[in-house]
């Protein structure tokens, strides 16, 4: 009788840990189809969109000053537009972004406007900025010191695309467009932020 006790015994725990076997081996393919299952930029259906590189502690408001990187877009099959810039109650770096995405990753070209200063450029200045050397290395564009969360755009080839005036109350601002023909844009490491009314990008340049 004792034999047959022992028998029962080591049979039940047999079955107990080829069961927790089991739950454990579910457990880590949930976990695995989740990581797998994550939303990627690609995924996302057309329309308009901000992800930025920080959560937004004011879940109701759009607040600009959130310290943080944000790129807000417009998707449409796979190419994306949009401006990317950094998000501060000031003057901040803001590039725009032409092209297609695959998972978190876009590339394509990017338009920078840049004041020269009160002054418009002459012929020849707005010359001698196009014959600058370029590169082919890729270089960040949000590599900025005191700027969290860079780190996710690189530039390259940069030339200067045109001479621009704005009208502002009664002064005149001159700007500069300079362009990159090559743009790579890891968004991997954004959060999307819900906002509503947010622009819809057809074009970077007028």
């Amino acid at each position: 009788m004792k034999k047959i006790n022992f028998t029962c015994i080591i049979f039940t725990l047999n079955c107990l840990l080829n069961a927790c076997g089991l739950s454990l081996k579910s457990s880590v393919d949930n976990l695995q189809t989740i990581k797998q299952d994550k939303t990627t930029i690609e995924d996302l259906s057309d329309g308009n969109y901000r992800f930025c590189s920080e959560p937004n502690p004011y879940p109701y408001e759009d607040k600009v000053d959130v310290h943080r990187y944000c790129f807000t877009f417009t998707k449409k099959d796979y190419r994306i537009i949009g401006k990317y810039s950094y998000r501060a109650p000031k003057d901040t770096p803001n590039i725009c972004i032409d092209g297609t995405i695959k998972n978190n990753l876009i590339t394509g070209v990017g338009y920078e406007e840049i004041s020269p200063g009160s002054q418009p450029l002459t012929e020849e200045e707005f010359s001698n900025l196009e014959e600058l050397p370029s590169s082919e290395q890729l270089e960040y564009w949000d590599d900025v010191e005191h700027y969290q969360g860079g780190l996710n755009l690189k530039i390259g080839n940069p030339s200067w695309y045109k001479l621009s005036t704005a009208i502002e109350s009664e002064y005149e601002s001159y700007w500069v467009t300079q362009s990159y023909e090559i743009v790579e844009f890891d968004l991997s490491n954004f959060e999307q932020i819900k906002v509503n009314n947010l622009p819809r990008f057809a074009k970077c340049t007028s």
